[in-house]
């Protein structure tokens, strides 16, 4: 019975073996995490069946023998913590990996997060100023086409008024969509930025310029044609005075005449 007993533990410790060669060789050509643990796991489950048949050949023998044969499984012991301490250490440096792979995808996703938000902000304020440009642009080109068909409509100058001040807000709304940009740009989209808003402000100039030119010439028109029809007016009671006068005169010779 002991004998079959030894072959058997003999017998479990050649797979026992065998399982560990496996193991480190698995180890050394990196085969993978899911490739360690199957290896591993059977090195385990070879180190247990060790252990289950070296118990049972115990059985059989006397306490010297029992002495001596503690040796040898110690030994198997120790090659086995050994296993399990590089699987322990590479399960370890994997995790610790899987880890760092993890927190780069992570960051590179908050990246691309950032960058997406970043670019919807840039083209929210692009829009935002084209919007702002197109109005200005036609406030610019209807102050353009009134002077030029409106020119002897006395209340030109009061819608030109109104359209000063819309133009005013106009350019407030395109210096605020300049200044957002030039917080995103880059050196080189800025100097685009900054020569933008000169030839808008360029434009606006010029513009309020040409209103405030025509306005004055219609003031001055109207305020001319006023002087006329007082001078008009007053020319017009002066000779009904006079022929008021004269006609009193004549009443009084007449009277007199009489007399």
């Amino acid at each position: 019975m002991a004998e079959d007993a030894l072959k058997i533990r003999r017998s479990a410790k050649t797979r026992f073996t065998r399982k560990k060669n496996e193991f480190f060789k698995a180890i050394a050509e990196d085969k993978g995490t899911e490739i360690l643990r199957t290896k591993f796991k059977e090195l385990t489950e070879a180190w247990s069946t060790v252990e289950g048949k070296h118990d049972i050949y115990l059985m059989y023998l006397s306490e010297e023998e029992i002495a001596t044969s503690e040796k040898w499984i110690d030994e198997l012991q120790e090659e086995y913590n050994g296993a399990s301490a590089v699987y322990t250490k590479y399960e370890n440096e994997k995790q610790l990996i899987e880890q760092k792979e993890k927190e780069e995808l992570n960051r590179q996703h908050m990246m691309k997060l950032r960058e997406e938000e970043f670019q919807r902000i840039v083209q929210k304020t692009i829009i935002k100023k084209k919007s702002a440009e197109a109005i200005f642009e036609a406030l610019v080109e209807h102050v353009k086409n009134v002077i030029e068909t409106r020119a002897n409509d006395e209340n030109t100058g009061m819608a030109l008024r109104k359209t000063e001040r819309d133009i005013g807000l106009a350019l407030a709304d395109c210096k605020s969509a300049h200044t957002k940009l030039l917080e995103i740009s880059n050196e080189a989209a800025a100097e685009n930025e900054i020569e933008w808003i000169r030839r808008i402000q360029t434009r606006y100039n010029e513009t309020i310029e040409k209103i405030q030119t025509f306005t004055a010439m219609t003031e001055n028109r109207n305020n001319a044609r006023q002087n006329c029809a007082l001078q008009f007016a007053w020319k017009k009671l002066k000779c009904h005075l006079l022929m008021e006068q004269s006609e009193n005169i004549h009443n009084s010779n007449k009277i007199f005449k009489n007399k």
